[in-house]
């Protein structure tokens, strides 16, 4: 991930991104939510709460590919 808000926190990240994952466009049978994890990288100077980029790991390959393909790398 990256280019994410420096105001954002790691809930309010995690809901956003929930709200994209948890769709009717990402649906799985059965209808469960998707698990997802989402790691914001530190800022080396320590002034925010973040870098601005992190890792979000994706439960399997297909969503991973869906979602590379909708909102790039």
């Amino acid at each position: 991930m990256r280019d994410i808000g420096f105001s954002f926190t790691s809930r309010q990240i995690i809901a956003e991104i929930a709200d994209i994952l948890h769709s009717p466009s990402y649906a799985v049978s059965p209808p469960l939510p998707l698990n997802f994890q989402v790691h914001p990288f530190k800022d080396k100077r320590g002034t925010r709460r973040h870098s601005g980029s992190g890792a979000l790991t994706l439960s399997t390959l297909a969503v991973a590919q869906q979602s590379s393909q909708e909102y790039g790398e």
